[in-house]
C-alpha cells in the first residue's frame, strides 16, 4: 500500500473572516480570473441543478472549473434555499473542494459562504464598470437577500451612489439590509420607503446621503 500521505487544508468561515480581504482584493482576484477565462485559461463547465424535492423551495447548484493561472480545479456546491431565514441561516450557503488539476489529489476544504457572496458582487461591479454609465448616481437592485448586499456595497464602492434603492419583499429583509449597509458605510445614510406596489407586497427603499432622518416618501 501506498504511504503516501495527503494533507487536504480545512478552512472555515471562521479563517476566511480572519483574512480580512478587502473589496480591492476581491476585485482584483475576479477580474484576473475573468481575464484569464477570455484568454483560455479557464476550464468552465455549465452548472448543474440537484433539487432534493421538488415541493420544497431549494435547490443545489453544483459548479465546476479548472483555473490554470492558480494550478487548481475546483467544485463548488452552493445551496439556495429562501425559507432558511425562518432559522436564523442565510439563504445561500456554499463549500468549495480544490483538487490538482494533473493528479486529482485534493487540496482543500473552503467555506465559500462569504466568497461567494464576495464574488458575486466583484463581478457585478465588474460588469458595470464596463457597461454603465461612469456618471450613475442612482442604483437599484432587486431582492434583499444572498448576494445583494455584496452586490449594492461592491457598486457602491466603484460608483459613489447619491441613491440606492432596494426592492424588498419582506419588510424584516428590508430593514435588515438598510440598517446593514448603514453599518458598513462611511457615508451617513437615511432610509426612504417608496411604495411601487402595496407595501406587504413589496417596498423599495431609497437611501439619499446627508438626508437628516428617515421619512416616508
Amino acid at each position: 500500500m501506498d504511504d503516501t500521505r495527503i494533507e487536504i487544508l480545512f478552512v472555515s468561515g471562521h479563517d476566511v473572516e480572519e483574512v480580512a480581504l478587502s473589496s480591492e482584493d476581491v476585485l482584483r482576484a475576479v477580474e484576473a480570473v475573468v481575464r484569464a477565462h477570455g484568454e483560455g485559461e479557464v476550464v468552465l463547465d455549465a452548472r448543474v441543478h440537484h433539487v432534493p424535492d421538488p415541493g420544497y423551495p431549494g435547490h443545489f447548484n453544483v459548479l465546476r472549473a479548472t483555473v490554470w493561472p492558480l494550478g487548481v480545479t475546483g467544485v463548488k456546491v452552493v445551496g439556495d434555499y429562501v425559507e432558511n431565514y425562518r432559522a436564523g441561516l442565510p439563504s445561500e450557503l456554499a463549500l468549495v473542494t480544490l483538487y490538482d488539476p494533473r493528479s486529482g489529489v485534493p487540496l482543500a476544504i473552503v467555506d465559500a459562504t462569504e466568497i461567494t457572496e464576495r464574488r458575486t458582487g466583484a463581478l457585478t461591479a465588474l460588469g458595470a464598470r464596463q457597461l454603465a454609465r461612469a456618471d450613475s448616481k442612482v442604483l437599484a437592485n432587486i431582492g434583499a437577500r444572498g448576494t445583494a448586499f455584496s452586490n449594492v456595497t461592491m457598486l457602491d464602492g466603484m460608483f459613489d451612489f447619491d441613491e440606492i434603492r432596494v426592492t424588498s419583499k419582506r419588510p424584516e429583509s428590508r430593514e435588515a439590509f438598510a440598517h446593514s449597509l448603514e453599518q458598513a458605510s462611511e457615508s451617513r445614510y437615511a432610509s426612504r420607503a417608496r411604495s411601487r406596489r402595496p407595501s406587504s407586497e413589496r417596498t423599495s427603499w431609497s437611501r439619499p446621503r446627508d438626508s437628516p432622518s428617515p421619512s416616508p416618501c
